[in-house]
């Protein structure tokens, strides 16, 4: 994947609504209930949607700061890794 790919993915990345309400146990519509786990760059937490008449999902969150900063070819190989994982 060459740089200029990794760069135009994020205008795909939509803008941050004004009313979506973010705090540790709230994220949009969703209520963070507890952490199911721990991975390489995030954790997995399990939640409910108020949308979607209560339904159990789950929420992968990823640490930026996990993503190698000094060698580019490994942070593009990792941001790649991230983006398989990532479903809209």
């Amino acid at each position: 994947m060459a740089l200029d790919s990794v760069w135009a993915v994020q205008s795909a990345i939509p803008e941050k609504d004004s009313k979506m309400i973010e705090t540790p146990s709230k994220v949009g519509e969703y209520t963070v209930l507890w952490r199911l786990g721990a991975g390489e760059f995030g954790e997995v937490k399990a939640c409910q949607s108020s949308a979607e008449g209560g339904k159990s999902l789950a929420l992968k969150t990823i640490t930026k700061r996990n993503i190698p900063s000094t060698n580019i070819k490994k942070a593009m190989r990792t941001i790649q890794r991230i983006n398989s994982e990532v479903r809209p």
